[in-house]
């Protein structure tokens, strides 16, 4: 019996550190799914300025060439990636 009582104490302890270690990687899942969460968010905000940012230019530079455009002839398709 108490070679049975040894074991079930030697169990529980296992289990006790498999579910604390278990709960930490969890944690850390989490805490890395966050991030990319946030870097993702990022770079998707950087993209669209990006693309202003080259629609801007593309108008700024016919306002310089003088060829009467306007922002609005400007499009995802109008200026080259």
């Amino acid at each position: 019996m108490n070679e049975l009582t040894g074991e079930l104490t030697e169990e529980q302890a296992n289990s006790a550190l498999t579910v604390e270690k278990l709960e930490q990687e969890m944690t850390e899942k989490q805490k890395f799914e966050n991030q990319y969460s946030a870097l993702k968010n990022r770079c998707t905000s950087l993209e669209t300025e990006k693309h202003q940012l080259e629609l801007d230019l593309a108008y700024s530079i016919s306002e310089v060439n003088g060829d009467g455009s306007t922002p609005e002839d400007y499009t995802e398709d109008s200026v080259s990636k």
